[in-house]
């Protein structure tokens, strides 16, 4: 059992919708940056992401109550977190999507349900909607000022390469007896039906309702490129139209 902030409630208004508000204020900032700046805040950020990964390992060391079954970052934002930052400093395809689809879907979860496997000292609060809300603004700012776009059917590999690597987590979980990615026992959130379900029918619930997230998230851009498809293809026929 986690500790964890009631959906909603006054708390949660204060935590979780304040790092949403600050997430969409700092992408409208970044409108107004230059091209270079705007490539010296990617960078930043990136190396910040992936520094971030190893933080709260190193944090529990010095304050001496590292354990193995839980002072890994083996969470799903954990390790999204490195594949964002590698998608802020690489622009790597694959990166991207994964940032994109695992991220927004793994910090609205989140953001939604916060469950802090961590602890509750204020350094891991802070860490913890920190983390989050920049997990949310790599793949939007990928997609707004660096003009990236999902491929075809990148919603469907998303979900299968979640399904690879919630494989080994856990296998690692079963080996050591911890709940990385919570594979063993659902978040403690009473206010979410689907936590209360027996394991392992929760797992099913977990993939069906990320198959959904994905698919909504991937359903704008597929909008958007079908008309832009649409648009060439009109002025392809006028411009023969017009040689004719």
């Amino acid at each position: 059992m986690y500790p964890t902030f009631e959906t909603f409630s006054s708390l949660w208004w204060q935590t979780s919708g304040a790092t949403i508000a600050f997430t969409v204020l700092m992408l409208l900032v970044l409108r107004f940056l230059t091209p270079e700046q705007r490539a010296i805040y990617a960078r930043g950020l990136g190396w910040m992401m992936l520094l971030w990964i190893a933080l709260p390992p190193m944090l529990h060391v010095l304050l001496g109550y590292w354990r193995l079954g839980y002072g890994l970052p083996l969470q799903w934002c954990d390790y999204t977190g490195g594949v964002a930052g590698l998608a802020l400093l690489t622009r790597r395809q694959l990166f991207y999507e994964l940032s994109l689809f695992w991220g927004i879907t793994g910090a609205a979860t989140a953001m939604a349900t916060p469950q802090f496997t961590q602890g509750t000292d204020w350094l891991f609060l802070t860490e913890f909607f920190v983390s989050h809300s920049i997990l949310m603004t790599a793949p939007f700012f990928l997609s707004i000022y660096e003009g990236m776009r999902p491929r075809p059917w990148s919603w469907l590999r998303s979900l299968g390469w979640l399904n690879v690597a919630a494989l080994v987590v856990g296998a690692f979980d079963y080996l050591v007896d911890a709940n990385y990615m919570f594979l063993f026992t659902a978040p403690n959130a009473a206010n979410v039906p689907l936590f209360q379900i027996e394991w392992p029918y929760y797992l099913i619930g977990f993939d069906i309702g990320c198959l959904v997230m994905f698919t909504l998230i991937y359903l704008p851009f597929w909008f958007t490129r079908r008309e832009e498809i649409g648009a060439d293809a009109w002025m392809e026929s006028s411009a023969s139209d017009r040689c004719g």
